[in-house]
């Protein structure tokens, strides 16, 4: 068997770009067997030998447990409601249309690197950005809506 050291997923080490494609491997329609693979691939870069999935099982156990840990948080503390204006103006159109990328074109804007460099960034730092980002927009906006109650 190939050695590897793991990842900890709950722990956020796992890249950006790792979290999108572990993300679109489990929601595929693939076989199991096909899933397995390709997380491994994903986070080690090699395809295991089918003799050795026994003593993977369990560290494939963890990695989907991590990817369910941060799937709870994203769909609870990454939530925004878009505004009447923004969705007459087509945000979920847009949404679908630029995807992931949207997230990291703006990371990489925000920071001044390349969208490739964003994407090797740790999970769980750029999780913490994303989150303190739009915990400080709804205060904005909640500010903005007391400023303007006074005028």
């Amino acid at each position: 068997m190939q050695e590897f050291e793991k990842i900890d997923i709950k722990l956020g080490k796992m890249t950006f770009g790792q979290r999108i494609e572990l993300g679109s491997i489990f929601s595929s329609e693939e076989s199991e067997i096909d899933k397995f693979e390709k997380v491994f691939r994903c986070l080690h870069s090699f395809t295991p030998d089918p003799v050795d999935y026994e003593f993977l099982i369990e560290y494939l156990n963890d990695v989907i447990s991590g990817i369910k840990f941060w799937i709870e948080k994203e769909t609870t503390l990454l939530v925004y409601e878009p505004t009447p204006e923004e969705l007459r103006a087509g945000v979920r159109e847009l949404s679908r249309k630029v995807g992931e990328f949207g997230t990291i074109k703006a990371l990489a804007k925000a920071y001044s690197k390349d969208p490739d460099e964003v994407l090797k960034w740790e999970y769980g730092k750029v999780f913490g950005i994303l989150y303190t980002d739009l915990e400080e927009y709804k205060f904005q906006v909640r500010y903005n809506k007391v400023i303007e109650s006074k005028k």
